[in-house]
Order: C-alpha cells, then structure tokens, then sequence
C-alpha cells in the first residue's frame, strides 16, 4: 500500500507541475506573438 500511495502522491505532483509549465508556456508564447506581431 505504502509504495502505491507515494507514487500516486510523485504522479500528482507531476501532474500539477506539468499543469502550471503549461499554463506559464501558453502566457510567454502569448506575450511573444503579440511582441512580434
């Protein structure tokens, strides 16, 4: 049980990180269309 939980808790993390990369990726990509446009 104990293994299982711990990589549930390493997958969410992950997730919430890859989350908030993407998030901040969509917000520079933006912000550098418009700064080209």
């Amino acid at each position: 049980m104990q293994p299982n939980n711990k990589w549930r808790h390493i997958n969410t993390i992950i997730g919430l990180a890859m989350l908030l990369a993407s998030m901040f990726a969509m917000k520079y990509v933006t912000k550098f269309l418009i700064w080209l446009g």
